[in-house]
């Protein structure tokens, strides 16, 4: 069969170390000129995954189609690409690709955010025509709605999206896009939580857009607030009754891996809500007055904040709560405002920077933490794992504590004073050795008068 070339297909950037006539993975042609199919993108949707479907209209994995359009270098770095991750072009290869997708190069920088973006420079050149950047170097992403993406993609692909804090609610469809990530190429929990019966959340974005047209640090303060509520959620605070009940209206199981997923929603409406409270000039002045001169060691210390974030999140029985805690975010970021003299001076962007300890763990990994190792993915643990059988595990906790208590008496060492080590089943028997008598030590060497 003859070749079929195009000048589509060759390297974006050439690299003249490199031989003259490359390898290059041959799209098939099915009878269609190359390019000939026309892909739209999703509006926020990830660069890889947009390269994603258009692959698949070939047949190709994004992998197979990025390295045919353009040149990944002679180190190419397309093993590393992950459905989560990333991809970045140059202008060289974001013209090849956008002439192939047969979509305008303004059309796709509106609906894709990273498609501006360029590949980092190298020290030898240039670099590479394409980057791939990974999950943790790029902001969350997730599926998106699944009724809109069926609708724009006819029913037949998946797309993945970057979700913004204001933009993780689907007014339309009312759900919440959670930031699931790929394992064994099936996403960990499914993309979407129910929203129907909490309309809490819906009017939470709208205050949360609102909020960020009128305060210039409303996106800062919003980061803080997020912080401080991930570090709340993991309090065992018995009057919270709020959150359990709203995490039971939007997610269809009760396990952990639900719970990690939805965390970042169930507390939105109360994040919003301290944000702005963080953002209010009149509240940083009212923090300054409490806190004088001096730094507050612990939130009591400023007892007119903590009274009126208990005020505004509507739980009275906070205020008893915060004024007990000496550390964590919010501490961190009272003593940043009055460091700062927040009401005194125009700047304050130290005063919303959230420190590696007080970051709210990643979605992702508290997924990773949940799961257990032998579950498929895309399974939480509502799917109905087999409990345990209580009574054969009593029978078999106490027919060993019998066998060490025999040992230990046959041996001539009460069970009590057997030695505890770090990892040791206490009901397995432990051989006791008898005591060795130990060599005499060696007087040690004095120093005579001319050592130091």
């Amino acid at each position: 069969m003859k070749k079929t070339t195009s000048s589509l297909m060759e390297p974006a950037v050439r690299d003249d170390s490199q031989p003259s006539q490359r390898e290059q993975h041959e799209l098939p042609l099915h009878g269609l000129p190359l390019g000939a199919v026309r892909v739209a993108p999703l509006n926020g949707e990830t660069t890889l995954s947009f390269m994603s479907r258009v692959a698949s209209r070939y047949r190709l994995t994004a992998k197979e189609l990025i390295g045919a359009l353009v040149d990944v270098g002679r180190r190419p770095n397309l093993f590393t690409v992950r459905p989560e991750g990333e991809v970045v072009f140059n202008a060289e290869a974001r013209a090849v690709v956008a002439a192939f997708c047969r979509m305008p190069e303004e059309h796709l920088h509106r609906a894709l955010p990273a498609w501006g973006r360029d590949v980092p420079s190298s020290r030898l050149g240039s670099g590479p025509a394409a980057w791939v950047r990974t999950a943790a170097t790029i902001p969350p992403t997730g599926p998106g709605c699944r009724a809109c993406t069926a609708t724009a993609t006819r029913g037949q692909e998946e797309a993945r999206r970057y979700l913004l804090p204001h933009g993780r609610v689907c007014v339309k469809h009312q759900c919440w896009m959670l930031e699931a990530p790929v394992v064994d190429g099936a996403a960990a929990v499914p993309g979407q939580l129910d929203l129907r019966y909490v309309p809490q959340i819906g009017a939470a974005q709208r205050r949360h857009v609102r909020l960020l047209r009128r305060s210039a640090h409303a996106g800062e303060a919003f980061t803080v607030a997020q912080a401080i509520m991930a570090s709340w959620w993991d309090e065992p605070w018995p009057e919270e009754i709020l959150w359990p009940d709203r995490l039971r209206l939007m997610a269809p199981g009760n396990g952990l891996a639900w719970r990690a997923a939805a965390r970042d929603a169930v507390t939105y409406p109360e994040a919003v809500t301290l944000a702005a409270a963080l953002a209010d000039p009149s509240l940083q002045q009212r923090l300054l007055d409490d806190a004088g001169r001096h730094q507050p060691h612990a939130l009591a210390d400023v007892p007119g904040l903590v009274d009126e974030l208990a005020r505004r999140l509507e739980r009275p029985w906070l205020a008893g709560r915060l004024s007990a805690i000496t550390t964590g975010p919010l501490n961190a970021w009272v003593r940043a405002c009055v460091r700062t003299q927040a009401g005194h001076k125009p700047k304050t962007r130290s005063m919303w920077h959230v420190s590696p300890p007080h970051r709210p763990a990643p979605i992702t990994r508290l997924l990773a933490e949940t799961r257990p190792v032998d579950e498929a993915p895309g399974k939480t643990e509502s799917a109905g794992a087999p409990a345990p059988d209580v009574a054969e595990t009593a029978k078999g906790f106490a027919r060993g504590l019998r066998h060490a208590r025999a040992y230990a008496t046959e041996h001539g060492a009460p069970l009590h004073s057997l030695p505890a080590r770090k990892g040791r089943n206490p009901t397995r028997p432990v051989a006791v050795q008898p005591a060795r008598s130990r060599p005499p030590a060696l007087p040690r060497a004095q120093p005579g008068p001319g050592r130091s």
